[in-house]
């Protein structure tokens, strides 16, 4: 198989990617691929490596760089463009600025306030799943997993219960836009949600400015009233803030229990041994998660794996792939939750400067959702296989539908 070879978009690749992507670590684990005019890069060495080479990023000067540089981004349409100058953020900037943003933000997203917290959502997910149980089963993804999300992601940035499940659709329109096929509908209709959402959350922020609490909100009208952030800025930030850990927190939590339904010994295992249970999720993150890609661009030439990526190249990371790949991990394609070297060598959040700000949430919002399921049922059985979506880029269950 060659990169020509590679199709993110088909169905087959959809349902499994994973044979895809061996092939492409074993053949080309740095490789230009033309239907998307990006360096795809999929071994476990070369993402770390490319994670961490400050010459591919994702600040304004890097994208400057690709603009510059890219035939592609002259292909786009004036929706695609506006559309792709939104998806930047500021958190998306190099240190300094990350470095300050990041201790603005750091705390409501820090390990102590989640593991406080920790209890209180396992109430809500138990909350969720004994109707669930006590109806025979139903979509796991509706009942539980994004509610969950939407109360996890929804109180650490600080939207009120009531409006959570709006921004949550707002989410979703934005998110059926990120992949490299989106069509022109998806993009209008991200345009509008995108607005919409913005326009909601630089108004938490005015309000908190002169009521200010615990939330990410608070800590973004801070970063504006002491000059840190513009107003504009701050919904952009915001937006960032909600949407990439609501559909990502989700997506991974379906796959993580989807992956247990499919191996019921290891579920077993985890019911019989609760002491397993952290070790466990980061197994299960390593086996498979939502997010499959995300890009970086070039500011200058930058060699991966011994192939030089030019100046103004767009960059691909695959870090789903890098979670498969023998030369790191033993059987990657077993979900062995006794694997013994892994712990947080995965990597589903990323590494380096642009790693993951909310790697605890997604960890405590896995947990929660587990250990409701295990106390309210013995068993669970898989109905049908699930459709997935969105794309190759973010990819996890519309539904999930099971049997108690």
């Amino acid at each position: 198989m060659g990169p020509r070879e590679f199709d993110p978009w088909s169905r087959e690749f959809i349902d499994d990617p994973f044979p895809a992507y061996a092939a492409l670590r074993e053949k080309h684990p740095v490789c230009w691929f033309e239907p998307t005019a990006q360096w795809l890069v999929s071994g476990y060495a070369e993402v770390q490596a490319a994670l961490r080479n400050p010459a591919l990023g994702r600040s304004q000067k890097h994208r400057a760089a690709f603009v510059e540089r890219s035939e592609r981004m002259r292909s786009f349409s004036a929706e695609e463009v506006g559309f792709w100058h939104k998806q930047f953020s500021v958190l998306d900037e190099d240190p300094p600025l990350q470095t300050r943003l990041r201790a603005l933000l750091g705390p409501p997203f820090s390990a102590r306030e989640w593991q406080r917290k920790r209890g209180r959502y396992v109430e809500r997910a138990r909350a969720l799943a004994e109707p669930f149980v006590a109806a025979g089963g139903g979509d796991l993804v509706s009942a539980l997993f994004q509610p969950l999300a939407w109360a996890l992601v929804g109180e650490a940035v600080g939207v009120p219960e009531e409006d959570q499940p709006m921004l949550a659709g707002l989410s979703r329109e934005m998110t059926e836009a990120l992949v490299p096929n989106r069509t022109p509908e998806a993009l209008v209709a991200a345009a509008r949600a995108d607005q919409e959402a913005v326009a909601y959350l630089l108004g938490l922020v005015r309000a908190r400015e002169n009521h200010p609490g615990d939330d990410l909100v608070s800590a973004l009208a801070e970063a504006k009233r002491s000059g840190v952030l513009s107003e504009e800025e701050c919904g952009f930030a915001a937006v960032t803030l909600f949407l990439g850990p609501f559909d990502s927190a989700a997506g991974t939590s379906t796959i993580g229990w989807l992956s247990l339904l499919r191996h019921p010994d290891q579920l077993q295992l985890l019911r019989n041994e609760p002491g397993r249970f952290r070790a466990a999720i980061e197994e299960l993150l390593r086996y498979d998660s939502s997010v499959h890609m995300f890009e970086r661009w070039a500011l200058e030439d930058a060699v991966i794996g011994g192939v030089r990526i030019p100046r103004g190249s767009e960059v691909a990371v695959l870090f789903v792939s890098a979670n498969r790949d023998d030369a790191y991990f033993h059987a990657p394609d077993e979900l062995d939750l006794t694997r013994a070297r892994g712990g947080t060598s995965h990597l589903a959040f990323g590494t380096g400067w642009h790693g993951c700000l909310g790697p605890v949430m997604g960890r405590v919002q896995m947990e929660a959702a587990y250990t409701a399921l295990l106390a309210a049922a013995p068993h669970y059985r898989l109905v049908e296989e699930p459709r997935w979506g969105y794309g190759y880029n973010l990819r996890h269950p519309l539904s999930l539908l099971v049997e108690v």
